[in-house]
């Protein structure tokens, strides 16, 4: 995975623009990552594939065992959810060895946007709308995998409780425990446009292809990678051969319910209106008292 990393970060700043020879100066054999890229960028879906959730795909596929069969929970947080399908859904969670019915989507509530440092300012940089959640073929994931955001309030993170999230994790957490199987962190939002998506034509040209239309990059930590240390969460108790991920929320729990617009357990959608005032005196969109 050495080579992959390398190959992949030099990919990348090529198809930035960016200089990339200097990189074969350096040593990569102590990476115990695997590097997650997505670029504009069509490729045949029977290739190999270097972009979005596919290679993540790839990457289980060696790593392995799929987590598909223990009933944990596959969790997303991210600052962006795009306009999705059930059969994208579906295709997103095989790619990171899950069912679809394990997924857990973490988002902000009302409450914790208007009462956090920033109050409704936050919001602006926060994308779920309203015409996302009512799509027919999705609604089942936003009224009942979509879970509150929230922060830890003791320990070393407490610090951030009142930050508002733009860190993007995904992990899976097999039940009954704080460990994780997978990690991934980077910039990747909940997107076809980030993560791809598999296309019957491109360009004119027919396919099937597989997608990717945004500039993206994170990494993701499998505990395959790791001899015999595991990751797991801040939760956890702090252990010889266990590295503690600083997941900045506690493992979801309580759901939000997009049907209700003023209740404790409404999300966050940037395309409402909130007469109640923030923290900072004033209301959505933006206008002070």
């Amino acid at each position: 995975h050495a080579r992959d990393f390398a190959d992949t970060l030099a990919d990348y700043l090529r198809r930035l623009g960016l200089p990339y020879a200097f990189l074969s100066e350096y040593d990569f054999s102590p990476a115990t990552v695997v590097l997650v890229t997505s670029v504009p960028k069509a490729t045949d879906v029977d290739a190999p594939q270097r972009y979005g959730y596919a290679k993540v795909r790839q990457w289980l596929e060696k790593l392995g065992p799929s987590p598909d069969s223990d009933e944990g929970s596959l969790v997303v947080q991210c600052s962006s959810i795009g306009t999705l399908s059930d059969k994208w859904v579906r295709s997103f969670c095989r790619g990171f060895g899950a069912r679809d019915s394990a997924l857990r989507l973490v988002w902000p509530g009302v409450d914790f946007i208007r009462n956090c440092v920033d109050g409704y300012v936050a919001g602006t940089s926060l994308f779920l709308s309203e015409t996302s959640v009512a799509r027919k073929s999705t609604r089942p994931y936003f009224t009942g995998q979509l879970y509150h955001y929230r922060p830890h309030e003791s320990g070393p993170l407490r610090k951030r409780r009142r930050a508002p999230p733009h860190i993007k994790t995904i992990y899976y957490q097999p039940r009954g425990t704080t460990e994780y199987t997978l990690y991934y962190t980077g910039s990747h939002n909940f997107s076809k446009a980030a993560w791809g998506e598999e296309c019957r034509t491109w360009g004119g040209k027919l396919g099937p292809w597989f997608v990717t239309r945004n500039f993206e990059v994170g990494v993701l930590f499998h505990k395959a990678l790791l001899g015999d240390q595991e990751y797991a969460s801040p939760d956890s108790e702090a252990a010889p051969g266990k590295v503690l991920l600083p997941t900045p929320y506690r493992h979801p729990c309580d759901r939000l319910h997009v049907d209700e617009h003023l209740s404790a357990n409404a999300p966050w959608i940037h395309t409402r209106s909130y007469a109640m005032p923030d923290q900072l005196g004033f209301r959505y969109p933006l206008a002070p008292l």
